[in-house]
């Protein structure tokens, strides 16, 4: 345990002094144009970014202070084990019990992290005049990804549980067959029942964009089903877009925010950035290593717990 807890410290202090020395080193340097690229970037534009970054950059720090405490208080102050004590008097079965254990505390620490969201949207987003959101809508936003959250906890941990129960010597395989296979199901699903529970999506309304896109990517050698544009604005003034979807339904979406703030040339050059990604394929590459992680802790719980 003394050594378990030495090396959480190690790894705590680690991640604190980054944060620190960025923190730091903004608040010195943000604001100064680099140079070479005076007559690029506006001074105005460069010091409102740093201190934007820098405020983020602040509550993350604080909350991931408040998160570690509550950790280490938690497992090395003797709490998991009560919990775990006060569960097991429900007699809930062993696929129960797990879900209880793990679901309960989600749920508790997305409760602890509404407030530092909070303080996100309506005091650093609003500063900075980035947010379009009221709290009807913002509250509208939580109840949807806490419902869903739920639902494929269940779903998944059930099923992880009774592998557990069914194959005690081989589960941690099944298992992570399991998620890699639910996470495939995800970027298959999301354009479909997802991201239409948060964004409204129609066609382009930029005359000739979609058409230069579908030509841009036709270059590459790729193809998308459908571009569409999002009604982003009404939670944030930021921009963006991505590519979504698998296969032969894979989608681009454009914020609308973004289609307000450039000009077409500048749209196609992020669009650009975002194919070179594909080219390159480092969503599959991303995929393959997190799938390979995934087999390497499925395998590492059984053994300890082995």
């Amino acid at each position: 345990m003394a050594i378990i807890l030495l090396l959480y410290l190690g790894v705590l202090a680690f991640e604190l002094g980054l944060h620190f020395l960025n923190n730091r080193h903004l608040k010195r340097c943000g604001h100064l144009v680099p140079a070479g690229f005076e007559t690029v970037v506006d001074p105005e534009t460069l010091a409102k970014t740093s201190a934007y970054t820098l405020a983020k950059g602040q509550i993350s720090l604080i909350q991931s202070l408040f998160d570690n405490a509550l950790t280490l208080l938690f497992v090395f102050g003797g709490l998991i084990a009560w919990y775990d004590h006060w569960l097991a008097e429900y007699n809930l079965g062993f696929i129960g019990t797990g879900l209880v254990f793990f679901l309960l505390l989600s749920l508790t620490k997305t409760l602890l992290d509404l407030p530092f969201d909070l303080y996100r949207h309506f005091k650093i987003e609003n500063r900075f005049g980035f947010n379009n959101m009221n709290l009807r809508l913002w509250c509208a936003d939580q109840i949807k990804f806490l419902l869903l959250s739920i639902l494929f906890f269940i779903l998944l941990a059930t099923a992880s549980f009774w592998l557990v129960q069914t194959a005690p010597t081989s589960w941690w395989l099944w298992v992570w067959g399991l998620l890699t296979g639910f996470s495939l199901l995800l970027m298959f699903i999301s354009p479909y029942i997802i991201e239409p529970l948060f964004f409204k999506f129609s066609p382009l309304k930029v005359e000739d964009l979609e058409e230069d896109i579908r030509t841009m990517m036709a270059k590459t050698g790729l193809a998308v089903s459908k571009v569409l544009q999002a009604d982003a604005s009404k939670r944030s003034a930021h921009s963006n877009a991505y590519f979504t979807g698998l296969g032969k339904q894979k989608r681009v979406v454009l914020f609308d925010t973004l289609l307000k703030q450039l000009t077409k040339e500048e749209i196609l050059a992020v669009l650009a950035h975002e194919l070179g990604h594909m080219k390159k394929r480092h969503i599959q590459k991303r995929m393959i290593l997190m799938a390979a992680a995934a087999l390497f802790y499925c395998w590492l719980a059984y053994a300890l717990i082995s």
